[in-house]
């Protein structure tokens, strides 16, 4: 990943230091050598950093806004910007679609998301552990978002029977006819193949402009 300003990544990796107390912590909490976090820290690294490391920073600085900025704006170029924010303006608008309110709203609240809640332990357990292994691969909160989106999208079709009157068959219809497992795992599995991607949002956006200038 080509690093575009490398003053700002060097004041990342000073706030770094001043977080661990000297470079040789701050270097083993990134998993790099103290000498490689000197010379990034004075601006003498090379010209990229690997998806990796890039990663470990993101995670150190997640909840610093202003680091987080300035890590984005030193790896991501200009075109990647607009690339995660066309990103994040698709998921916000997917999400209003099964949740309308949302951010704000919350998902406990939503129809859907009720379901778990009433579903027999068999199939909560089809939902919970597609959820906690696609969780696993990244801790930002895009991806738990389009984690959960996957998990609406599942499961808002088995809400239609409330808007239809019944026409549409319920949960405990398909519960009842051995059918609700086949479903949540055929639907779960279409929704895993979509999300067999990279999940660092940079790291892809950053693929998909390389491989468009055949890099």
């Amino acid at each position: 990943m080509p690093v575009l300003e490398h003053s700002r990544l060097a004041r990342v990796f000073a706030a770094l230091e001043r977080r661990y107390g000297t470079q040789t912590a701050a270097a083993g909490a990134l998993k790099i050598s103290p000498v490689y976090f000197w010379r990034r820290r004075h601006m003498k690294g090379g010209a990229s950093i690997t998806p990796a490391l890039f990663n470990r920073i993101a995670g150190l600085v997640e909840a610093d806004r202003r680091l987080t900025r300035d890590l984005f704006r030193a790896v991501a170029s200009k075109d990647t910007r607009t690339q995660r924010h066309a990103y994040r303006m698709w998921l916000r608008k997917n999400w209003r679609r099964v949740q309308p309110g949302w951010p704000e709203s919350s998902t406990h609240h939503s129809e859907w998301f009720a379901l778990v809640r009433l579903f027999p332990k068999y199939a909560d357990s089809y939902i919970s552990s597609f959820v906690k292994h696609l969780e696993a691969r990244h801790s930002a909160a895009h991806w738990n978002h389009r984690v959960w989106l996957a998990v609406a999208q599942v499961l808002s079709p088995l809400v239609a029977t409330i808007d239809t009157g019944g026409i549409e068959r319920a949960w405990w219809e398909l519960d009842e006819t051995n059918e609700l497992g086949s479903y949540l795992k055929a639907s779960l599995r279409s929704q895993e193949i979509l999300l067999h991607r990279e999940a660092n949002l940079l790291t892809r956006s950053q693929e998909i402009t390389d491989r468009r200038t055949g890099k």
